[in-house]
């Protein structure tokens, strides 16, 4: 346990910082959340047993 503990400290931070994202907020239409919500909702709740 000690060892990954350490390896998260050792672990190079990758990606965008979320201050400069900041900016794209808003930017999506409530129209586009919407659906995009709907087929979330529809599709993440349902589980395909014979997919793997």
């Amino acid at each position: 346990m000690l060892e990954f503990v350490r390896s998260l400290v050792k672990a190079e931070v990758r990606g965008t910082p979320g201050q400069q994202l900041l900016r794209f907020a808003g930017s999506i239409p409530s129209d586009d959340l919407q659906l995009m919500r709907e087929a979330i909702e529809q599709d993440c709740a349902r589980v395909d047993i014979n997919e793997w």
